[in-house]
């Protein structure tokens, strides 16, 4: 197997469309990008922006996979219909489908975490009408919309049940779903291995988010790649540990850290 490996915009020691160098420098050949937070204006909204990231992909041969909605974290995007804090969460997806559609990148990831997590049946009923409008207008353009949250695997199965939309896809999370409930991951990717279409890898110890190289944590992270080596996954798997911040990034280099993190996905899937 040869994985397709990719890695997160803000896992990157270096911000802007340089970015792309370093990347494949480093040997791999995507990226997921950011639409960009609410007070700078959802900066992947703006051609200029799109064009400076566009052209430092085309010269070092480097992908945008997917195009995240991190507003989400900060604004909740299921307080309701009129809410201020809804209204920017959904103006940072309609920024970010235009972006994808601009930019040709096939999937806007929208979470739900932090500001905007499901803790409710209510809440969870929202998301439902969340994800149909989101989707009925990425569809418009041709786009997947992919989902990342830490529902149960029940609840996951229940909201694309009722969402029903075909262009509504999974973004998996090797780290999360141990961190919210303590279970399983190799598990739960088992059970919704079929909805599944890019997964984020990240590890950690005690607790606590992307604290740990891949394999040397307690999410269980190379039972989950051994998940994905038997199904024979060919989509991308996107680095997310956080290499230039507390706890990983304070005493070491963060080059040589996502060096060791790329091998280990090699060797396991290898």
């Amino acid at each position: 197997m040869n994985p397709k490996i990719g890695i997160c915009e803000w896992s990157l020691p270096i911000d802007g469309p340089y970015a792309c160098r370093l990347v494949a420098e480093l040997g791999l050949s995507a990226i997921q990008l950011d639409v960009g937070p609410f007070d700078r204006g959802f900066s992947k909204s703006r051609p200029v922006v799109q064009e400076a990231w566009l052209e430092m992909g085309e010269r070092h041969s480097v992908i945008f996979t997917a195009m995240a909605v991190r507003v989400t974290d900060h604004y909740n995007l299921l307080a309701g219909p009129g809410s201020e804090a809804s209204e920017i969460a959904r103006r940072g997806i309609r920024a970010a489908i235009d972006a994808c559609a601009a930019m040709g990148i096939p999937v806007t990831m929208i979470g739900t975490f932090e500001a905007s997590t499901v803790r409710n049946r209510h809440d969870l009923d929202t998301l439902v009408e969340t994800y149909r409008w989101a989707c009925d207008l990425a569809g418009e353009r041709g786009l997947t919309v992919a989902a990342e949250n830490t529902l149960s695997v029940e609840a996951t199965l229940e909201l694309f049940d009722r969402v029903d939309r075909s262009n509504l896809k999974l973004y998996f999370d090797s780290q999360n779903y141990y961190l919210q409930s303590g279970a399983h991951t190799p598990d739960v990717l088992e059970a919704l291995y079929p909805h599944v279409i890019e997964i984020h890898i990240k590890d950690g110890v005690g607790g606590v988010i992307s604290s740990a190289l891949l394999g040397s944590g307690d999410a269980d992270v190379l039972g989950t790649l051994a998940v994905l080596k038997a199904r024979g996954f060919g989509g991308w798997l996107i680095l997310e540990n956080y290499y230039d911040q507390a706890p990983l990034g304070v005493d070491e280099d963060p080059v040589s850290q996502i060096r060791r993190d790329i091998d280990t996905i090699r060797r396991a899937l290898g």
